[in-house]
């Protein structure tokens, strides 16, 4: 039987006990612990015991887990993989080297004509010691606003090597000369040079035709003429 604060309960809501007369007193005693409601009054020659409500505890329900401190003041971060986002990619190059037209180093052809800024004077230097060659007519053009670069093809010839030289007027000091091969592809990009390659010359591996693009920052006139071995 449940019991509070020493005191039997039955079971009934409410139980009424007369007991012996005792001392005139008034006495005066609840308890209260969320389980058991109990009064006990002692009147003049009654002693009645009122319980207004019994149960046996229960088990309390366990308290909820919190997470630790430190993890509670940082914020949810976002699956970004899961939000649509594209994933990354690469960049394709815009061009590849030419397997065709391929830069073969030469130290004569390296040293040769060094500070000139004519090409048709470090042409004539060159051709001594490199045994090189004048290969059809100079190319001759105007470059200006309304067109502003300088065009031409030239043929090569698989097992042979070539190299430009470029004269321009005395306006412009600087410029850009790129050679693509057959399959469009860059063989060789070079500033303000006036013998390309600088340092060696464009040998092929098979025949075709090649494209070059002279680029000055100033329209003038641009001669430019190819040799080869």
């Amino acid at each position: 039987m449940p019991s509070f604060f020493g005191y039997p309960c039955a079971s009934k809501s409410i139980v009424g006990q007369a007991r012996p007369a005792r001392a005139d007193a008034r006495s005066f005693a609840v308890g209260i612990d969320g389980t058991f409601y109990r009064m006990h009054v002692r009147l003049r020659g009654v002693h009645l015991c009122v319980l207004v409500a019994c149960k046996t505890a229960s088990t309390p329900a366990p308290a909820p887990v919190l997470p630790p401190p430190g993890d509670a003041a940082k914020p949810p971060v976002a699956d970004v993989t899961r939000l649509g986002d594209p994933p990354s990619v690469e960049p394709t190059p815009a061009s590849e080297s030419s397997r065709i037209l391929v830069v073969k180093r030469d130290a004569v052809l390296a040293q040769c004509g060094v500070g000139e800024r004519v090409g048709e004077t470090i042409a004539k230097a060159c051709a001594p010691p490199s045994g090189m060659h004048l290969v059809g007519a100079p190319q001759h053009g105007t470059s200006n606003d309304l067109d502003p670069t300088v065009e031409f093809s030239m043929r090569v010839e698989n097992g042979h090597c070539y190299r430009l030289y470029t004269t321009t007027a005395s306006t412009i000091s600087k410029f850009s000369t790129t050679v693509w091969d057959s399959k469009g592809q860059i063989a060789v990009q070079a500033d303000t040079a006036y013998a390309v390659p600088r340092d060696g010359a464009l040998c092929a591996t098979e025949s075709g035709q090649a494209s070059v693009k002279i680029t000055p920052t100033i329209g003038g006139t641009i001669t430019t003429s190819v040799w080869s071995d």
